[in-house]
């Protein structure tokens, strides 16, 4: 089969989600795109909003409060939002590739092990290890 770039570039962008551009709500556009990388914020948030006919300013800092988002660390060891309900799936797939332990991931981050863990906001986790909840702002404690 024989395949010329004007028929790869169209499809190229609809598969994208780059046009026709959609009103879908940016929870929906990272499930379709399988995740967008979230190393920088701004970025992240105009990765979506070129998608959409009708941006809306905070969008995705509104997504992440509701928790339909999740910033967390993904493919490539860089920072993703996916889509919280099928954030599971997403790292247990990723987690089967056992990055971690490549060569490459080792010399590039290795170190990030040995570091000391941050320590959490007095009154959150007392001391103990900061789960979502805390860093998400909330004044539950660890156990609760």
């Amino acid at each position: 089969m024989k395949v010329t770039h004007a028929q790869v570039a169209p499809w190229r962008l609809r598969q994208q989600s780059l046009v026709p551009r959609t009103d879908a709500p940016v929870e929906e556009l990272v499930a379709r795109l399988a995740g967008v990388q979230a190393q920088v914020g701004s970025a992240a948030e105009l990765t979506l909003a070129v998608r959409q006919k009708t941006p809306r300013a905070g969008a995705v800092p509104s997504a992440l409060a509701a928790r339909a988002l999740v910033r967390t660390w993904a493919m490539r060891g860089t920072l993703h939002l996916l889509p919280a309900e099928g954030m599971a799936a997403y790292l247990a797939l990723l987690g089967a590739a056992r990055t971690w332990e490549k060569p490459s991931w080792q010399r590039a981050l290795g170190h990030m092990g040995r570091r000391r863990p941050p320590r959490s906001t007095p009154g959150c986790c007392a001391g103990r290890p900061v789960r979502p909840c805390c860093a998400a702002g909330s004044r539950r404690s660890a156990t609760g």
